[in-house]
């Protein structure tokens, strides 16, 4: 379990974000609906996270704040 964070790339676009320690996830919308009202509004993505040479979890926010 987790909570999610909303975040601004820099061209405006909005995003949630998390990890709960072994996994990141990120929410981002759908930008290939185009009218498709079928399609999903928003797409999620799950990434394992890589453990770092002390041992602990790299929770990646930064690599999403260059977005």
């Amino acid at each position: 379990m987790s909570g999610l964070w909303k975040s601004e790339t820099k061209d405006g676009t909005v995003y949630l974000s998390g990890s709960n320690g072994s996994q990141r996830w990120s929410i981002w919308p759908n930008g290939y609906r185009e009218g498709n009202d079928k399609a999903p509004t928003h797409i999620l993505y799950v990434e394992q996270v890589q453990k770092r040479e002390d041992g602990q979890a790299d929770n990646g926010r930064d690599s999403l704040d260059d977005i």
